[in-house]
């Protein structure tokens, strides 16, 4: 699937693969994480609730992974975790040395090393103090992303979250029941590890 919107009034395009059909988007994405190319891309994991553990929680499960490389590269793009061919994507961008990584929060390395074994430390900048700078007002909590990209012009995040709180239903398809198919490709996941 392929998403057209708009973020701090710039157009942004998103890719979500169909599981099981790589022949339909892996070309694409390759071209856009070129192997060995230095890259700066920006990185985003979506999980299971997680207690103070954090991703080493019992039972804890990463969904996706979100890379967006410079616009100039291409799109976004979300990868879930329950298709094999999307998890070999994703690894083998995070693990390509060239390749380095930005996100709001440590959780995301945290996160791409537990569940695919990759770790980027070396290779990885936290915005977040980056966002305590932008609303100082912010240091004695949780430098709010949303709150702080809605201040600096990008109020689409904000706008997104209360639409899709106050629906009281996830649109989210990582939501919706588990399939046999999609468990069967969460157990291969699981054993590749």
């Amino acid at each position: 699937m392929i998403l057209h919107t708009r973020l701090g009034g710039k157009p942004v395009t998103v890719r979500t693969p169909v599981p099981d059909q790589p022949e339909e988007w892996l070309d694409d994405f390759r071209a856009a994480f070129l192997a060995g190319v230095p890259q700066l891309i920006g990185l985003d994991v979506e999980s299971t609730y997680m207690d103070g553990a954090g991703v080493w929680s019992a039972g804890w499960e990463c969904r996706t992974v979100q890379l967006a490389p410079d616009e100039a590269d291409g799109p976004a793009w979300v990868l879930r975790l329950d298709d094999f061919d999307q998890v070999l994507a994703a690894t083998d961008v995070l693990a390509d040395e060239a390749k380095e990584f930005c996100s709001h929060t440590q959780i995301d390395p945290h996160a791409v090393l537990v569940a695919l074994g990759v770790d980027i430390q070396g290779r990885y900048l936290d915005t977040h103090p980056f966002a305590i700078m932008a609303d100082p007002a912010q240091r004695q909590g949780v430098a709010d992303l949303k709150a702080v990209a809605t201040r600096l012009g990008m109020p689409e995040l904000k706008e997104a979250d209360v639409v899709l709180s106050g629906s009281g239903k996830s649109t989210d398809p990582l939501e919706q029941p588990v399939t046999a198919r999609e468990q069967s490709g969460r157990a291969s996941c699981r054993a590749r590890g």
